[in-house]
């Protein structure tokens, strides 16, 4: 069982990057009770690699817009 106050070793280990650190306290950034396995669980790296999917995937639908002037 783990402190209020700290977060389960499965968050830690890798560790996940929603998992928000303060000096007293820690806090998933989905306002989620920390459960094991956790579906948001990412790391870092693999959240930096769906954000830069999502920019393009995003930048390729504007293209024919923008080819078109509008």
């Amino acid at each position: 069982m783990t402190d209020q106050n700290q977060s389960p070793w499965s968050c830690r280990s890798p560790l996940c990057g929603y998992l928000i650190q303060y000096p007293s306290r820690q806090d998933c950034a989905h306002n989620m009770e920390f459960v094991s396995p956790c579906a948001w669980h990412r790391t870092p790296e693999q959240i930096r690699a769906m954000h830069e999917r999502d920019q393009a995937m995003a930048s390729a639908a504007r293209q024919p817009m923008q080819r078109r002037g509008l």
